[in-house]
């Protein structure tokens, strides 16, 4: 199943064995097959142990068959059954089930391809036919090698022998498919991917049974473009992509013989040359591949058989020098730094030199462009290796890098990497031109290869500095024009270039040519700059998207209209003029109007009047404020209550019969004169008995907004589209989006603080789609954490290692209507993390029952009350003064006392309930284990806290962990909430139990460890996109930056609120341990505590029991992960947290 992941932990933590092992672990995991193969042979020679045999054999010939070694891997078979039997090698191999078994399959598997590669001793086929009359064995190798039968009957012009074998494989598979578990997603898609080297063997018998003299043309070229057509698609396993391309070479010498039959021999010579041509391109084909996934053998190997039959195309020809090129450049990589700049040298010097004039049609400017962005890694290494050591420029180097350059002076070693650049960028205009004077432009390869270099030249240009800007916003939206998903992920680094100035003309000039639908992923960003300078650069796009996506932009608008500002007058001036244009195209629709100002009521009446009474108060200092404050209050808690029966009316009969009583009062504070004490306390009692009464709600939805309940599209003049359908993924076709057709008339309200309700709409393709409405929070700060997780995935798929191991973040959809007001998608098939432990309680234990329920809490209360003053009654001070009183013993047995409240394995037995198999536990615990190490690494980078147990979610149908609601984050729990958070992120007992045998140093923590290496690696592009968050700060992070001044008594300016936030994210991102951040958040939000030297001592650990407490700043992302995981699993800040926070569960 290739979890390396586990095989490397089990070995590491459960077996005892040798370092040497885990050194072949880590190189097989890592693709460093010939390392691998010498530690594996090392072991099989040192390692005695049984039950350890099968593991190291099977990874020893694993590693011969990734090298393409299978000329030597026959021997070593061979030499293993000698020393166990003294009966000829195909006897011993049925002898002995564990031969049978486990060497078989190697033994057959290395003979045919041995004999396909051609070799002459073709002993395979005795053997094979000698088997072939005993029963016993005939089945067994019809069940296990119908593939390779069906190959050896070929080899032997015999397709009818050759067609009863495959068929009988592909009925095995599909018996074999039927009991595989459909949640082994990733077994799965190996058995589909080892099914098509069989269906391509059976396309070809088809095909050649079909050929004749009146139809070979035709056969042939479907044959052979089909070939063509599926011979780029990717796939991770080289082992099948050699596979297929040796078949397939085998498959042109049998067509070869089969023409010979009946062609003459001049037909023949085109043929030859046809099917040649063919097999070059097959073979360079597997060649890249194998660059591609740096395995330096088998590119080895396939290059020189290629240079048998090299291609007499000018173009073939460079493609086979590029690649022997890339190949040396291969070996580089593993030299040390002398012989590695030797290595590099002969790489450069390998590359043709071409002339313009060969460079005209699509396949030649591929090749341009290939050869220049090689050109380009190789001076971009050339420059690495030298900087380190410069004594490795010698006048020998010196003169070899210049004849290199083209006699171009090296005048310094940064001279090395323009030279790179300015190659490629060289190779980049003269294809433009090229295309230029093209007649049909469309569908072109070359496309793809421009769009990969200009992003090289960007993130080039972008790591050399400011005097680089302008070549950086160039390139990056050159690359956006020919689709690069990757160049549309550094599109919000432009946003911090000088892009409305200095560089206005250019990024208007680029941008003009890029169709605005690749803006819309980065809404937020641009609507953020409504007020820099950035807004002469980019009003032209916000307007266009306007005009041809409106739905996509009027609710972000709204929000970003009604806080925007300007310290500028000549910004503010132009702003203002966008924003008119902008309010003309977006601002005109009544319906839009009055669908906001109906969902804004499906709330409970306690938590609207709850919401304006809490701005109400924080305005009491300024009457203007407040007067414009009671205003909104009046307008829209109890402005159209006196109509709540009428059937159109916005508001529904709820309010006037929980909160009708306060309307008197509230009019009546406004209408006295204005005293600021006074008004504070008349309001203060006010909104805390509001906040005290049950969160009084319905079912109906005629209850609370009867406009919506009555709401029918037939009855509108302009439809009005299910919000969330503008990604910037794809080009939008409004005309096909679903549209609202009405609502349903039951909703269903949600128990949590903001009680939010769950609406459902009826859409016009008769599907049903389920919201949360949530108000009295800004869910900007939601959407834009959204946005970067979806960024997070889009870096994960473009790691090999994440992307390998299909490591996401679940993301849903999340449209912030106005600062107070938001709809959130409904996920189906969920429980909270709380209900989910909930169902693994054993129900006849009415203790453990208890416990959960609230016994535990209790307990837990009652032992931090004990830690309080007898003159003390503040009862939040208990946590404080627990530090001072507690040491660190009695915490951790305390809390292990609560721990063992509730059984260690209620999640395994929640995982169990779900499941109808041990495969399937298996499988949703292991999902459940990758899905939760990527949310934590994620949502630590984020600062992400308040993780409770209702703020994550687990899939019923996956075991898929997902968070949710993320209103704390950038470190404000530790900041801002009065008990400060501890650990970065949710990591408690009853979890790692779910993790054994293997615990946190498992699958668990290598996750984290692909995550977080992908992140670091590209952190450019997630700063960028968090710079939203300085830009526009949110309402929430507006009043944390205000609570973060009361709290800390901190003169600061709020604007440095976020700064400092961005600030930790980039430290994170560049290895700071997770204490040092926590520390600064303690010290920012509670420096005017007795407590805060004492929450310092205990987050920074003990030195001889926590590894965090060892480490300083600068860490690898090994120890990075090895922090936090001490971080989150210390008893002695676990047994600390607020109770609410159920630290024991």
């Amino acid at each position: 199943m290739e979890e390396w992941d586990i095989v490397s932990a089990v070995f590491l933590e459960k077996m005892n064995c040798s370092e040497m092992v885990l050194n072949a672990i880590d190189a097989e995991s890592t693709g460093n097959w010939r390392s691998a193969q010498e530690f594996y042979a090392k072991a099989i020679e040192d390692d005695n142990s049984q039950e350890r045999k099968d593991f190291y054999y099977e990874s020893y010939f694993k590693c011969f068959a990734a090298l393409a070694e299978w000329d030597q891997l026959s021997p070593v078979v061979e030499q293993t059954v000698a020393t166990n039997s003294e009966n000829n090698v195909w006897t011993s191999l049925w002898d002995d089930d564990w031969n049978q078994q486990k060497l078989l399959p190697w033994y057959i598997t290395a003979e045919l391809r041995n004999i396909l590669n051609g070799e002459t001793d073709q002993k395979l086929f005795a053997y094979v036919n000698e088997s072939l009359t005993d029963k016993e064995k005939l089945e067994y190798l019809k069940l296990n090698f119908g593939e390779e039968l069906a190959m050896l009957w070929l080899l032997q012009n015999d397709s009818e022998s050759a067609n009863y074998y495959l068929n009988s494989s592909i009925t095995n598979f599909l018996e074999n498919w039927s009991h595989l578990n459909p949640l082994f997603v990733k077994l799965r898609t190996n058995k589909i991917l080892n099914l098509r080297n069989m269906i391509d063997i059976h396309l070809f018998l088809n095909a050649l049974n079909k050929i004749e003299l009146h139809n070979r043309e035709n056969t042939l070229d479907l044959l052979l473009k089909s070939w063509q057509e599926h011979s780029n698609e990717f796939t991770e396993s080289l082992l099948l992509s050699e596979t297929r391309t040796v078949y397939r070479n085998q498959f042109i010498s049998t067509l070869k013989t089969k023409f010979n039959s009946f062609l003459t021999a001049d037909e023949m010579i085109d043929l030859n040359e046809n099917l040649n041509n063919c097999k070059f391109r097959l073979n360079m084909n597997l060649v890249e591949s194998a660059i591609s996934q740096g395995n330096y053998y088998v590119a080895r190997k396939y290059i020189k058989q290629i240079s048998k039959f090299r291609s007499n195309d000018i173009v073939g020809k460079m493609e086979w020098s590029l690649a022997l090129s890339k190949i040396l450049y291969l070996k580089a990589q593993n030299s040390e730094s002398e012989a590695r700049l030797t290595d590099l040298m002969k790489s450069w010097n390998q590359i043709e030199k071409v002339q313009d004039s060969e460079i005209t049609q699509d396949n030649s400017m591929c090749y341009l462009i290939k050869r220049a962005e090689h050109i380009y890694q190789i001076t971009q290494k050339v420059h690495q290796v030298i900087t380190q050591d410069e004594s490795l420029l010698n006048n020998k180097v010196k003169e070899q890098i210049q004849e290199l350059m083209e006699d171009e002076p090296l005048n310094n070693v940064g001279t090395i990497w323009y030279f790179g650049a300015k190659s490629l960028q060289q190779a980049i205009d003269h294809c433009e031109n090229e295309i230029q004077l093209m007649m049909n432009k469309d569908n072109l390869r070359v496309y793809e290869h421009l769009a990969d270099a200009y992003v090289k030249l960007a993130y080039c240009a972008q790591d050399k500095g400011e005097e680089f800007d302008k070549d950086f916003i160039v390139s990056v939206l050159r690359a956006m024009k020919l689709g690069s998903i990757e160049g549309k992920q550094l599109f919000p680094c432009l946003l911090n270039k000088d892009i409305g100035n200095k560089f206005k003309d250019v990024f208007l000039s680029e941008s003009s040519q890029i169709p605005r639908w690749m803006f819309l992923g980065w809404l937020p960003q641009l609507l953020a700059n409504l007020g820099t300078a950035c807004i002469f650069a980019i009003s032209d796009i916000l307007v266009q998207i306007a005009k041809l996506y409106p739905q996509a932009i009027m609710y972000a608008y709204r929000l970003s209209k009604e806080k925007y500002t300007s310290n500028s007058e000549n910004i503010h001036i132009f702003g203002e003029e966008v924003m008119k244009k902008l309010d003309d195209l977006l601002l005109n629709n009544d319906l839009v109007d009055k669908f906001l100002s109906a969902i804004s009521y499906v709330t409970p009446p306690t938590n609207m009047l709850l919401h304006h009474l809490r701005k109400l108060l924080r305005t009491c200092d300024s009457k203007t404020n407040f007067d414009l404050t009671l205003k909104a209050l009046v307008d829209q808690v109890y402005g159209k209550i006196s109509r709540c029966s009428q059937s159109d009316n916005m508001q529904g009969q709820i309010f006037k019969k929980y909160i009708g009583e306060y309307e008197t009062k509230i009019k009546e504070i406004g209408r006295k004169k204005f005293d600021s004490n006074k008004f504070k306390q008349a309001l203060e009692p006010m909104a805390s008995e509001v906040r005290n009464l049950n969160k009084k709600s319905s079912h109906k939805l005629i209850d609370y907004s009867p406009w919506l309940k009555n709401f029918q599209s037939t009855e509108m003049h302009t439809d009005l589209e299910i919000p969330g359908q503008y990604n910037g993924e794809k080009r939008p076709l409004p005309q096909y989006h679903i549209k609202i057709m009405g609502f349903s008339p039951d909703v269903l309200p949600l128990k949590s603080m903001r009680a939010p309700i769950r609406l459902t709409i009826l859409g016009n393709d008769a599907k049903e789609y389920r919201y949360l409405i949530k108000y009295g929070e800004d869910l900007r700060q939601d959407l834009r954490i959204e946005q970067v997780f979806n960024l997070m995935n889009q870096i994960l798929a473009h790691d090999p290692n994440c992307h390998k191991r299909q490591l996401s973040i679940y993301t849903y959809q999340v449209i912030p209507l106005n600062s107070s007001l938001g709809m959130i998608e409904w996920i189906d098939n969920t429980n909270e993390l709380s209900t989910f432990i909930n169902n693994g309680i054993d129900k006849d234990n009415e203790l453990e029952k208890q416990n959960y329920k609230g016994k535990l809490a209790n307990d837990y209360e009652s032992w931090l009350q004990k830690a309080l003053p007898r003159n003390q009654k503040n009862r939040n001070l208990a946590y404080g003064f627990a530090l001072k009183n507690y040491k660190r013993n009695d915490v951790v047995c305390k809390y292990s006392s609560l721990v063992n409240g509730v059984s260690l394995n209620v999640l395994r037995n929640s995982y169990w309930n779900i499941s109808t198999n041990p495969e399937s536990f298996y499988t949703l615990r292991h999902k459940f284990i990758i899905s939760y190490a990527v949310i934590c690494v994620s949502q630590w980078l984020l600062g992400i806290g308040d993780r409770h147990l209702d703020n994550t979610l687990i899939s019923l149908q996956n075991g898929q962990a997902i968070g949710i609601d993320f209103g704390h984050a950038f470190g404000t729990a530790t900041q801002i909430l009065p008990i400060p958070e501890l650990v970065p992120f949710r990591l408690t007992p009853h979890i790692l139990q779910l993790l054994q045998p293997l615990g946190e140093k498992g699958l668990f923590q290598e996750t984290m460890l692909h995550c977080l290496r992908a992140f670091r690696k590209n952190s450019n592009v997630l700063l960028a996109t968090m710079n939203v968050f300085i830009q526009e700060p949110s309402v929430d992070w507006l009043d944390f930056a205000y609570r973060s001044q009361i709290t800390s008594r901190n003169t600061l300016k709020v604007e440095w609120y976020p700064q400092e936030k961005m600030k930790h994210a980039r430290l994170k991102l560049e290895g700071a341990n997770s204490t040092t951040i926590m520390i600064e958040e303690l010290k920012a939000g509670h420096s005017q505590t007795p407590f805060v030297n004492d929450y310092i001592l205990v987050v920074k650990g003990v030195p001889n029991i926590n590894y965090r407490a060892n480490k300083g700043d600068n860490l690898s992302e090994e120890e990075q992960v090895k922090c936090l995981l001490d971080h989150s699993t210390d008893y002695n800040l676990l047994g600390r947290m607020y109770v609410g926070w159920n630290p024991w569960m």
